[in-house]
């Protein structure tokens, strides 16, 4: 299709639609859908008050109703009010009742709780509380010379065959009670003996357990814990002899109805020419 130049410039001279038309029409459409709400809140409203008439004539007169609310309100606050003041009441006379029944005891001079010593001697009374706290194994314990060591009993009861070595093994466990001799528990005279010195290579513990013995002095304390009891003896005398003499000193300590001890070591310090020993009585 052909166009001259007076075809085109009449075409452009034309003048354009403006663009508020567009606007218009926008605002129109508003204006519409207004209309429309505003129809449609009016048919809602309507339906509900049809339909809901005597449920919302209810919740008026009930949230409405200036009277009957203060009525209520004031009903309320004078039963409230009431309850607390009866609830104070019964409060306040039970704390007077303890007060009165207090001073009650007081006045007659009643114990409200027991004297703790009378409460131990009433209910302990029938209690007797004996503990043997004594070691589970023999021992000689002389307190002046600080010694606490074992008491053994040798197995060794064939006395015919006795000589120097015989008891060394049971040395080296403590200081050991003569075979033959009686127990601290009977009469006559209980023996022991022990070391009072060792040849170093040995390596005896109880090597050297008589080494502080002669500083005993007469009137001084033994004890021997012999099956769980305990027997105390009061030193008598310490004596010096030779190893051929020392069955005559123990049996001046030989005699009925008494209960006697002999301890024994070498002496010297480091030398076995020579014995002492210290005779003892049960006290």
């Amino acid at each position: 299709m052909n166009q001259t130049l007076d075809d085109l410039e009449q075409l452009l001279s034309q003048p354009t639609k403006p663009r508020r038309n567009i606007l218009k029409k926008i605002s129109w459409f508003f204006k519409e859908l207004k209309v429309l709400w505003f129809i449609f809140t009016v048919l809602f409203l309507w339906t509900y008050l049809v339909t809901n008439a005597q449920l919302v004539i209810d919740n008026v007169t009930d949230h409405f109703s200036a009277e009957e609310v203060e009525g209520i309100s004031a009903n309320n606050t004078h039963s409230s009010f009431t309850i607390d003041q009866a609830l104070a009441e019964q409060k306040a006379q039970e704390v007077d009742a303890l007060i009165e029944t207090y001073w009650d005891k007081i006045s007659k001079q009643q114990e409200i709780a027991p004297d703790m010593d009378h409460f131990l001697q009433h209910n302990l009374n029938s209690y007797e509380f004996s503990f043997n706290l004594l070691p589970p194994t023999n021992r000689l314990i002389i307190p002046a010379i600080n010694l606490d060591v074992p008491l053994v009993e040798t197995d060794i009861k064939n006395y015919d065959n006795f000589d120097e070595k015989t008891f060394d093994s049971d040395l080296e466990n403590g200081v050991v009670k003569y075979p033959t001799t009686p127990n601290p528990w009977e009469w006559w005279n209980a023996f022991f003996f022990g070391h009072t010195s060792q040849e170093y290579w040995k390596k005896n513990p109880y090597g050297t357990v008589f080494r502080n013995i002669p500083q005993l002095k007469p009137d001084d304390k033994i004890q021997i814990v012999w099956d769980w009891v305990l027997y105390e003896y009061k030193v008598l005398d310490t004596v010096v002899v030779w190893p051929k003499d020392v069955n005559d000193s123990y049996i001046n300590f030989w005699e009925e109805w008494k209960e006697y001890i002999t301890l024994m070591w070498c002496y010297p310090i480091w030398r076995t020419d020579k014995r002492m020993m210290v005779f003892a009585e049960k006290i």
